[in-house]
């Protein structure tokens, strides 16, 4: 399990089944525009809209993992 989340829109989704497993083989069918990201290690994000890429390190992650 690569521990990634993905959504897309503006808000989290907070609906009990927002968020379903899909395994990295079918990442390139479903996401290909996230397949790029999804080797970063533990503590980074990353946001993909059009005409903007960012990716950034957020240490409020890794305090979730103590």
């Amino acid at each position: 399990m690569s521990g990634w989340f993905l959504w897309t829109g503006e808000e989290l989704p907070t609906a009990d089944d927002a968020f379903v497993p899909l395994h990295l083989s079918h990442a390139e069918q479903y996401v290909p525009h996230a397949v790029r990201y999804l080797s970063l290690d533990v503590g980074w994000r990353f946001l993909v809209a059009p005409g903007q890429e960012d990716v950034w390190f957020d240490p409020a992650l890794l305090a979730s993992e103590e």
